[in-house]
């Protein structure tokens, strides 16, 4: 499974197995957000809400949105 947020089109797009499955518009953000970036659990109003109960394994983090050439190619290679 990948999610990619793409705050330039203002686009979250899922995608399962290399394959797209889902897009939903969400705000459109600033594209250099700052902050840390958690990975298992949200914030919401300054407080950590939300947890992943389960497991988050080979996570990798892009500077930019990932194209669904990319997706599909990171699938491909299974990394």
């Amino acid at each position: 499974m990948t999610g990619v947020r793409d705050a330039a089109q203002g686009e979250l797009r899922l995608y399962v197995d290399g394959a797209l499955v889902a897009t939903k518009s969400a705000c459109s953000l600033d594209a250099t957000p700052t902050g840390n970036t958690v990975i298992g659990r949200a914030e919401f109003g300054g407080n950590q809400v939300d947890y992943l109960d389960g497991t988050v394994d080979q996570v990798h983090l892009f500077d930019r949105a990932l194209t669904s050439t990319e997706v599909k190619a990171l699938y491909d290679s299974g990394r």
